[in-house]
């Protein structure tokens, strides 16, 4: 039997929303309370990874933090448009190819331009 705790960075005891993984052999669950609002859901080993990627994107939602820099992000496009990256981080990693990070890759608004 196994639990994980994960809370939302800086909050402190009592948590106001976390996400608890619970694996008890072949039974996984995952919980996510914000507030008095808990959101159980009951997997298996294969959608394990899935739910809980899903439960912490809904814990950190608010904060909205780039995935790939790891610092937030005010746009309110900033999850569905980029991927929940900026887009910047998004340009580098999908649509500059192999182009120095300091030449322009061609494409219009690229950044580094």
């Amino acid at each position: 039997m196994h639990d994980l705790l994960f809370t939302v960075p800086g909050d402190e005891f009592p948590f106001t929303a976390s996400v608890v993984v619970h694996v008890d052999g072949p039974r996984h669950v995952v919980r996510r309370t914000a507030g008095g609002d808990v959101h159980e859901v009951e997997c298996t080993a294969d959608d394990v990874d899935r739910v809980v990627d899903e439960a912490l994107e809904a814990l950190l939602a608010p904060i909205q933090v780039c995935r790939a820099c790891g610092t937030p992000s005010a746009s309110p496009d900033f999850t569905a448009v980029f991927e929940r990256m900026h887009y910047i981080c998004f340009h580098f990693e999908f649509e500059h190819g192999d182009a120095d990070r300091d030449q322009a890759c061609g494409l219009a608004g690229c950044p580094a331009g």
